[in-house]
Formats: structure tokens, sequence, C-alpha cells
């Protein structure tokens, strides 16, 4: 999936196979990208995703705009 990065850079992100079905990914849903060692700039991995109460706290604290 495609995931706009706070760096103002696109990446075409997975989630690892260790959070498959841990981990489920919505349009519009705020998550943590990291990214690759390699094509870092292309590609990464999503490593967590913010559940809405978690994302309207940091809207409100200022870390992250919508």
């Amino acid at each position: 999936m495609m995931v706009s990065c706070k760096d103002g850079k696109e990446r075409n992100c997975r989630i690892p196979g260790r959070l498959k079905n841990q981990i489920w990914v919505r349009e519009g849903d705020i998550v943590i990208a990291e990214p690759w060692e390699i094509e870092g700039d292309k590609r990464g991995d999503i490593v967590w995703r913010y559940t809405p109460l978690q994302a309207k706290a940091l809207r409100e604290k200022g870390y992250i705009r919508s």
C-alpha cells in the first residue's frame, strides 16, 4: 500500500509476515512506517497502526496534522 510519510515522500509499504494477522490497515489510518535500508526512499515496512483514539490524541498534542 502507498503511505504518505512525514518527510514528504510516498513509499510503497508492506506489513511484515510477523505482523500480518495483528495489524489491519485501512485507508486514512495513521501508521508508523520504517524505510528499508535499500530503496529506503521508495519502500518500507508498516510497524505500527494507531487506533482512532491514539490518532486523536496525537492530533490534539500537535504531533500530526490532518
